[in-house]
């Protein structure tokens, strides 16, 4: 089911028009807040006329999927990738026939920044490319760097700020719209990329939750997807959507609980106390959480709570939409799965690591029981340290894909494809761990460490 042209239109307006206006932007948004849909919609031109009109016209975006950034080390990389990135661009269906046609010749540029590591030589290849596109009609070109937190956190300074040079050169014309979970002070010193912060950060726009009229679409694409129409009716949809807030991630995943349970009636009086910490529903959460700093998690705890908190942090968090004021002041989380989640964590007070598992970061080594687990490498230890901070909960292979694209050396020490290094990874890892009793258990799709 295609996505409708005004698909998330509230945020997808606020973006374009500061792009039209010769503005970068910077969109943050917790995990599976949809930052990655929007990324993607705003790459149709008829997404981009809904939102704004004959003033869309000559503006074309680039996509640039970020996890594809592998080769940390290399300042080149960073700018082979936005240059394979815009070849693929010339192929996008809706994409003006004088654009089309530089597929050949981007190709051409793309093979010649493969056969060098000069810096200077592959930043000229993208500068051809871009200038064919102004060339090719194009009036207003936007580069889309989604999932750019690796990318930041790992990238040298000097090509993240060279990118700043490449926007100097056609001012007014050439836009970047950066999207990363957090905003981008929290993942780098900005004094280590000063003049690339300077165009991305004046304008950050958080994604927060779908607009009525988008969950509500989102739900039929899903009840169609898994066949649930005789299941979940008009009144089922609102019930998902009331609970999950609107969130997107969230409401997938209360859906998902019905489709995978057939004894779980969404309409059913019981069926929210059922979703509390559902095996489901905890991953969701998981990600929200893990997206905050340790203030605003502070802050969500207290506000919850009722018992205050931070109030600029708190009109930070409302400006997230992760929550919102009600009469007397009161404030609730955006969801009531979310902020049953959020009160049970506040009432566990997560304890400090026992004397059972000690982890030092610092030397990345882990001991379990007094015993030295022996030969893990980075990789290994930072799955093992995301499997234990989420301890009796079961982390899914989607989470420890993000954690190894983040830890390891291009390839890292197995090949094939990412899903099979995993799975090496972890059961190397287990071998590891598991002796004399099985700590890391696998169950279907995910991991779990238990004590």
């Amino acid at each position: 089911m295609a996505k409708p042209a005004n698909y998330r239109r509230n945020i997808c307006v606020k973006i374009l028009e500061a792009i039209a206006r010769g503005e970068s932007v910077s969109i943050i948004g917790v995990g599976s807040s949809g930052k990655s849909n929007v990324a993607r919609h705003l790459m149709r031109a008829d997404a981009r006329a809904a939102c704004l009109g004959m003033d869309a016209d000559g503006m074309f975006g680039v996509l640039v999927d970020c996890m594809k950034y592998v080769d940390a080390d290399n300042a080149t990389s960073l700018y082979r990738l936005i240059l394979q990135s815009l070849a693929q661009a010339t192929q996008y269906p809706d994409a003006p026939l004088a654009v089309g046609a530089l597929h050949a010749q981007f190709s051409a540029l793309l093979e010649k920044a493969f056969d060098t590591d000069q810096f200077d030589r592959v930043r000229y290849y993208l500068e051809l490319a871009i200038d064919a596109m102004f060339k090719a009609g194009v009036r207003t070109l936007f580069f889309v760097l989604d999932d750019f937190d690796h990318a930041l956190k790992k990238a040298p300074g000097q090509a993240i700020n060279s990118l700043r040079g490449l926007r100097d050169n056609h001012k007014n014309m050439l836009m970047y719209l950066v999207v990363t979970r957090k905003e981008l002070a929290f993942l780098r010193d900005e004094s280590e990329y000063e003049d690339f912060a300077e165009i991305v950060t004046p304008i950050t726009i958080p994604v927060g939750m779908y607009a009525y009229a988008d969950a509500q679409f989102a739900a039929g694409e899903l009840i169609e997807r898994w066949n649930l129409a005789k299941r979940v009716d008009a009144t089922g949809i609102n019930n998902a959507i009331e609970w999950s807030g609107s969130h997107p991630g969230l409401l997938k995943a209360i859906l998902n609980a019905v489709n995978r349970n057939a004894g779980l009636d969404i309409n059913a009086p019981d069926t929210l106390s059922k979703l509390y910490n559902h095996k489901d529903i905890a991953p969701e959460c998981d990600k929200i959480w893990e997206s905050l700093e340790p203030d605003e998690r502070a802050t969500i705890a207290a506000a919850v709570s009722g018992s205050g908190g931070d109030m600029r942090l708190i009109g930070r968090l409302r400006n997230k939409e992760l929550l919102r004021e009600r009469p007397g002041g009161r404030h609730t989380a955006f969801s009531p799965l979310f902020e049953d989640y959020v009160l049970r964590l506040a009432r566990e007070a997560q304890p400090s690591l026992p004397s059972a598992v000690e982890i030092d970061a610092a030397a990345g080594s882990i001991k379990i029981a007094g015993r030295r687990i022996l030969d893990v490498d980075e990789t290994e230890f930072r799955l093992f340290e995301r499997l234990y901070t989420r301890r009796g909960r079961p982390v899914t292979s989607r989470d420890l894909l993000e954690v190894m694209y983040a830890s390891s050396a291009p390839g890292g020490r197995y090949s094939g494809m990412p899903e099979q290094r995993l799975e090496r990874y972890m059961e190397s890892l287990m071998n590891k761990v598991n002796s004399g009793y099985r700590y890391i258990t696998v169950e279907g799709d995910a991991y779990r460490f238990k004590e």
